[in-house]
């Protein structure tokens, strides 16, 4: 056997071709770099070319990512195992896929993923309770919601209070989301954060400019009530009622959760004189 060839070797093209009388490596050297002309289709060497021909393309990089702008012109492969759209997005197991149902991988988790992609970061501040809740926000998964914020329960606790109206608008936002998915863990996540909630509602409710908005802020602040009785008398109610009729909101479901509301309240007020003894009237 020939001695190996010293530009075929440190990776360059051989002058020589398949003429040259020293030893090509198909394992080593330029053999293994891709050859871009070929990649294009229209490498002049051809046979002769000392890099490598393959109809095998890697996989593109910006589409395993669902970002590749080329479409089918693309000269890299959009298969393979991060590249198929049987794929499971991997912004959407962050919390951060910007193009939402219009994505071309899959929004969706097994049991695993769903563990490992929960958002267990340490939030330590408000600033980074508000960077939390606004990626959150952008995420499509109602469940992936629910544990995210069941995981931070108690930084919610801790900083809600300290939440400007923005971020309270996304919290209430995702929480009303979540009311659908699983109630046991929903009622715990309310359960944990009704009295910030409570403390909490009159700021946001005073910036609230839209009939959903206001009617999700009903419903969330119904459920802290009729799970924190002993502090269901604080809930704003008459906050929630002008705001409905600044609105001009003719809602019968705004209406019956206002309802539901008030029930709460009074019973709030009932808990709290037998704790003190006070008597009632007409009792």
């Amino acid at each position: 056997m020939p001695p190996p060839c010293r530009y075929h070797e440190a990776g360059e093209r051989c002058p020589h071709g398949l003429h040259c009388k020293y030893y090509h490596s198909p394992r080593r050297g330029a053999a293994l770099v891709r050859c871009q002309f070929y990649d294009h289709g229209h490498c002049r060497f051809g046979p002769a070319c000392q890099f490598l021909h393959s109809d095998e393309k890697p996989v593109c990089h910006f589409f395993s990512r669902g970002q590749c702008r080329n479409g089918a012109a693309c000269p890299f492969s959009h298969e393979g195992p991060f590249g198929t759209e049987g794929s499971v997005c991997h912004f959407f197991l962050k919390g951060e896929c910007r193009n939402g149902e219009t994505c071309r991988f899959l929004h969706q988790q097994s049991d695993d993923q769903q563990t490992r992609s929960r958002y267990n970061e340490t939030i330590d501040s408000p600033k980074k309770l508000a960077m939390f809740l606004e990626r959150l926000s952008r995420h499509k998964g109602d469940k992936f919601c629910l544990d995210a914020l069941l995981e931070q329960k108690g930084s919610l606790r801790n900083f809600i209070r300290d939440l400007g109206v923005c971020e309270l608008a996304k919290l209430f936002a995702l929480l009303g989301r979540c009311g659908e998915v699983e109630k046991q863990k929903y009622e715990q996540l309310i359960g944990a954060l009704s009295t910030s909630l409570i403390i909490g509602a009159p700021r946001y409710i005073e910036s609230i400019s839209g009939e959903a908005q206001l009617v999700a802020c009903t419903r969330v602040l119904v459920d802290a009530a009729r799970l924190n009785r002993n502090f269901a008398r604080q809930v704003p109610v008459v906050r929630l009622v002008n705001k409905s009729n600044n609105l001009g909101v003719k809602n019968e479901t705004l209406e019956g959760l206002l309802m539901r509301l008030k029930i709460h309240k009074d019973s709030g007020r009932l808990s709290l004189y037998r704790v003190l003894g006070t008597p009632q009237k007409g009792g």
